[in-house]
């Protein structure tokens, strides 16, 4: 598990927008210790990356909601092959996919 300012460091966000993340539902930490401390889990990490993606292609933090709920978040085909190719090919895959 991570704090959340080692989430923010990570990732290259700031704490407040994770804080703002977690506010409208989109990333809620894995747990809450008894000192209010936000906790992430390897999970959550996959998930705010996701996030990061979604917002780099310019999605607006509603749409991502809904993506996050449909396939391209549910499969987990496309995580294997995000995380085996990194954003570029995503990039690529992704204008492939609007093609079709």
């Amino acid at each position: 598990m991570k704090t959340v300012n080692e989430i923010a460091q990570l990732a290259h966000v700031s704490v407040r927008t994770l804080h703002h993340y977690d506010a409208i539902g989109l990333l809620k930490p894995t747990q809450i210790t008894e000192a209010g401390y936000r906790l992430y889990d390897d999970a959550a990490i996959e998930k705010l990356y996701m996030i990061l993606v979604f917002r780099e292609l310019g999605l607006s933090l509603k749409e991502t909601a809904k993506e996050q709920m449909g396939q391209y978040y549910s499969d987990y085909a496309f995580h294997q092959f995000f995380l085996q190719n990194g954003p570029s090919d995503f990039c690529t895959l992704t204008q492939k996919l609007k093609e079709e």
